[in-house]
């Protein structure tokens, strides 16, 4: 998964953008002394050790919106091809349109995977595009694999924040350029407590100055740290949040095979979410039964003509779950 030393430094690309080396050293220092700055600093040494990176190529955000807003305006210019695979997040997608880039969708497989056959093709209608793919995806696949085999692309981009492992994926040796990833509170994961973009090695500092000096609030970077701490002094309660989301899924598993209704099929959990897949007629239905037993439907998607994908998030029901009962299920 090879990429440029410094592709956000494409001065090619992007003239204005020759002198931010020397800008970052000469304001960097100056504000280091800021609560707010000491703050993210802290959070960002924490959060680097969580995922085995080097804190200056992680670099923190407020939401999942803001990591790819700053991911895609830092890499894209008018005019260039992103590739991905829908259904693809609509945060991820607005963000590549405001740049004036555009996406094409080269197509799933029947389990949910990049269609390799249909990747191929655009590379070969596209120069160096972007690849975005998620880890996992809605059909809990991950694209990494078919993504990265590729050496064509100027970059590729991952969307991570639906891993369940609460801190991030364990990133890979030679990663992407960009793998947005989201902290969660093991007491209500509904939500990402903070963000972050874990950039290429060597690219995060530039990346960082692209995001610009102001630091995240002190209060988000306080309750970050706090549920880093926790996820460190506390890893069996990592593990009851894995239970307890995996008994959810069991539920919702369950909730489909009781409403008997030929033709909807449970797709492999992916992460923090389920989805069932179904004709879209049936959709509609499928989601306000599921709703009426508890769980919160949060999508729908199309993937492909006349199928549909009724999502759920599993966070909240797992969330409440006893911990008495997610001790009852250790393995």
């Amino acid at each position: 998964m090879a990429t440029p030393a410094s592709p956000w430094l494409d001065t090619t690309r992007f003239p204005g953008r020759r002198f931010l080396d020397s800008v970052g050293r000469t304001h960097g220092i100056a504000g280091a002394s800021t609560p707010a700055v000491a703050a993210e600093a802290e959070l960002r040494r924490a959060w680097a050790a969580q995922l085995a990176v080097d804190p200056a190529d992680l670099v923190p955000v407020a939401t999942g919106a803001d990591a790819l807003r700053l991911v895609f305006q830092s890499l894209l210019a008018p005019g260039d091809t992103v590739l991905l695979a829908e259904p693809a997040p609509a945060d991820a997608l607005q963000a590549i349109l405001a740049t004036g880039a555009r996406y094409v969708d080269v197509g799933r497989g029947a389990q949910g995977d990049v269609d390799a056959a249909g990747l191929h093709r655009a590379l070969g209608w596209h120069a160096s595009p972007v690849l975005f793919g998620q880890a996992p995806g809605l059909f809990g696949a991950s694209d990494v694999p078919a993504l990265g085999a590729q050496s064509r692309a100027r970059a590729v981009v991952i969307d991570a924040r639906m891993d369940a492992r609460w801190a991030g994926p364990p990133l890979f040796g030679d990663r992407p350029l960009a793998t947005v990833v989201a902290l969660r509170d093991l007491a209500d994961p509904r939500l990402g407590v903070a963000h972050a973009v874990v950039c290429a090695t060597g690219t995060g500092a530039q990346l960082a100055g692209l995001r610009g000096t102001e630091a995240l609030p002190v209060p988000l970077s306080r309750a970050a740290l706090a549920v880093l701490q926790e996820l460190a002094q506390s890893p069996a309660r990592v593990v009851d949040a894995e239970l307890a989301m995996q008994a959810c899924y069991d539920e919702f598993t369950s909730l489909i095979s009781r409403m008997g209704r030929p033709g909807v099929t449970v797709l492999p959990r992916a992460g923090t979410v389920a989805s069932a897949e179904c004709a879209a007629g049936d959709a509609p239905e499928v989601a306000v039964s599921l709703a009426r037993s508890g769980l919160l439907v949060v999508g729908g998607h199309g993937a492909w003509p006349m199928r549909n994908l009724v999502v759920i998030d599993l966070a909240p029901a797992a969330a409440t779950a006893p911990w008495d009962y997610q001790d009852s299920h250790r393995v």
